[in-house]
């Protein structure tokens, strides 16, 4: 009812947009995905939605992101989702220590291909006022083949493999000077709220 009269669903719209998170409960499929419509055309908000059943593919189907959780009503939520997760208690890690990274890595890949392309280009822009515009070019025919290859592939992927800079496991050392998982450092958690702010 509310989401069919428009006065209705602006007051509901201000209602939720205080909201940091809404949980459906009791709806069908159908309501669920209008609820993510809504926020994600009207509001211009990035959604994500996460679910465990067929009742839940419209709703990961309509957000931007959509995690299906393995469960016991099935598999259609995780084969139409773009993340699956075996339990509920697992989502924090993909959002706040694989979802970060993933950010950094992102940022940091542009800003490095900014660099790589202008490391490239200028020094070809400036020869062309040397060779009077002839078209020809600073750099070996070979060069400029591998260049794409070399310079983005490798240091790229160096990068992804390496670059973390949050930890979450929680390791001590043993009698035989070996380590061991105890679990997940509590340290992480506490620290979550402060893991997506820019500094």
């Amino acid at each position: 009812m509310v989401l069919r009269d428009n006065y209705l669903k602006g007051i509901f719209r201000e209602i939720v947009r205080g909201c940091e998170a809404v949980i459906c409960c009791e709806v069908d499929a159908y309501q669920k995905a209008q609820i993510v419509r809504l926020f994600k055309n009207e509001e211009k908000k990035i959604t994500l939605a996460v679910g465990d059943g067929a009742n839940d593919v419209m709703m990961i189907n309509e957000a931007h992101i959509g995690i299906g959780i393995y469960g016991n009503d099935g598999m259609h939520a995780v084969q139409a989702s773009d993340f699956s997760i075996p339990e509920l208690s697992c989502l924090w890690k993909l959002l706040f220590v694989h979802g970060r990274w993933s950010y950094q890595r992102t940022t940091d890949m542009i800003l490095y291909f900014f660099y790589k392309n202008m490391v490239f280009t200028i020094p070809q822009f400036y020869y062309a006022f040397l060779c009077a515009y002839s078209g020809s070019s600073v750099y070996d025919d070979y060069y400029i083949m591998i260049y794409n290859v070399l310079f983005t592939s490798v240091p790229l992927l160096v990068w992804a493999i390496l670059d973390r800079d949050i930890y979450y496991k929680k390791w001590y050392k043993t009698h035989q000077d070996t380590q061991e998982l105890v679990g997940v450092d509590q340290r992480c958690k506490d620290m979550m709220p402060q893991f997506y702010y820019t500094s």
